[in-house]
């Protein structure tokens, strides 16, 4: 397995996360080492997994200075310095295990829960019965000619709700489904 070097921070400016502004360049640097040899890493495209602690969440966890941190924030801290207040450390690979800084972003928490959403992980609100996943596929075989009260009763909605989805009125936010097979509306 190839290893990948990365320039870590190792300035003053990742000591404040600690409190800890006595820390020098070796103490950091020790710190450091022993983060990214719990790390599996591949090529800079791939995952790197964290191979420490795992959280019941599935996120990892280093321990550091008496505190307790999510290994993709300490990651994000360590190769791209300190988390402004409010941000999140958002993974675009969805692996909440992954450490590679190149598959982290920053973003509201709110940005996170609209990626999950996009990325069919999540449902947008809570209150959906059906994901991203369901939504396309309602769409695809509703463009195929198949009647949406079917589709409803199969997936336990109203039809109104099918409606809804296949006219782009709920779920927007997903990618176009092109509509095979339904002749356009005469104007």
């Amino acid at each position: 397995m190839p290893v990948v070097n990365i320039t870590l921070s190792i300035s003053p400016s990742f000591a404040w996360q600690f409190g800890k502004a006595e820390w020098n360049d070796e103490k950091r640097a020790a710190i450091f080492s022993r983060f990214w040899s719990k790390v599996q890493r591949a090529d800079a495209k791939d995952c790197w997994l964290w191979t420490g602690h795992i959280a019941s969440t599935g996120y990892g966890v280093f321990g550091c200075a008496s505190q307790r941190f999510r290994a993709h924030r300490f990651a994000w801290m360590a190769s791209r310095g300190p988390i402004p207040d409010g941000l999140e450390v958002c993974h675009r690979c969805d692996r909440t295990a992954c450490v590679n800084p190149d598959h982290l972003f920053l973003g509201s928490r709110r940005d996170n829960h609209l990626d999950s959403v996009r990325k069919g992980r999540k449902r947008a609100w809570g209150l959906q019965k059906l994901n991203a996943e369901q939504v396309n596929d309602s769409r695809q075989r509703a463009a195929g000619g198949e009647l949406q009260y079917i589709l409803a009763r199969e997936y336990g909605v109203a039809k109104n709700t099918v409606s809804g989805i296949v006219n782009r009125k709920s779920w927007a936010h997903l990618d176009h489904v092109p509509t095979v097979g339904v002749c356009p509306k005469a104007s």
